[in-house]
């Protein structure tokens, strides 16, 4: 009697374990498909709006000199299904591989999931660095200054209120100051995120 009663338990313990091990199998398969098709991370997209174009110092009697303030509207659209949230963060502006022509000031945020956050910001340029340039005097002639921002943002995607994996996106946009009308028009921006 106790023979069958213990082949009976090491029979339902051999079941239990089977199924907790199927279970667990296709818990797993679940997990990678979603990851890798809905969850998936996708691009950011970060676009520079700018308003206006203003503060324009300039001092000529002892040299030349020139600072200007760009006014943005910073748009940053998350695609994906958890929200972004990231931390204060510089972008640099570079004039013709020149790192240090000026900064763009991002305040922290969180973009919420599949939707955008629109940001007030501002680039101060530094017109001295900018002066001293070899290509200044023919893009002041052609009329138009070319900047590329380089952004990086830190932060962390909540996926499902429950998972924080912490992310990074990158973002380079081309912006033109177009000189005789003191506007400023956005080009191109390519973003991409890093978990």
């Amino acid at each position: 009697m106790e023979g069958a009663g213990h082949k009976n338990s090491t029979r339902n313990f051999k079941i239990c374990c089977g199924v907790t091990l199927l279970l667990s199998i296709i818990l797993i398969i679940v997990s990678i498909t979603l990851f890798h098709t809905i969850l998936k991370p996708k691009k950011p997209q970060i676009i520079l709006h700018p308003i206006s174009l203003d503060e324009i110092e300039s001092q000529i009697l002892s040299r030349l000199r020139l600072n200007v303030t760009l006014r943005l509207i910073i748009t940053i659209k998350n695609p994906n299904y958890g929200s972004f949230k990231f931390e204060d963060s510089i972008a640099s502006l570079i004039y013709h591989g020149n790192n240090s022509v000026g900064e763009i000031v991002i305040e922290h945020g969180t973009v919420p999931s599949k939707g955008e956050l629109n940001t007030r910001s501002y680039a101060n340029i530094i017109g001295d660095k900018l002066v001293k340039s070899p290509y200044f005097i023919k893009d002041i002639e052609v009329g138009s200054l070319n900047f590329t921002s380089n952004l990086t943002l830190h932060g962390k995607v909540k996926m499902l209120k429950i998972f924080k994996i912490h992310a990074t996106v990158n973002s380079y946009c081309d912006i033109s100051i177009l000189v005789h009308s003191h506007l400023a028009i956005q080009l191109r921006c390519h973003s991409k995120v890093r978990l």
